[in-house]
């Protein structure tokens, strides 16, 4: 399990696992998220 490049279904759960904490690198994943 690789946190660091999530893919399809893993990168949804792994950014509610980041919501609290969303690094400026996931900036814009965080951003189409929403």
């Amino acid at each position: 399990m690789n946190a660091h490049t999530p893919s399809g279904d893993r990168l949804v759960e792994w950014a509610e696992l980041v919501d609290e904490d969303v690094p400026d690198d996931l900036d814009e994943d965080g951003r189409r998220r929403r």
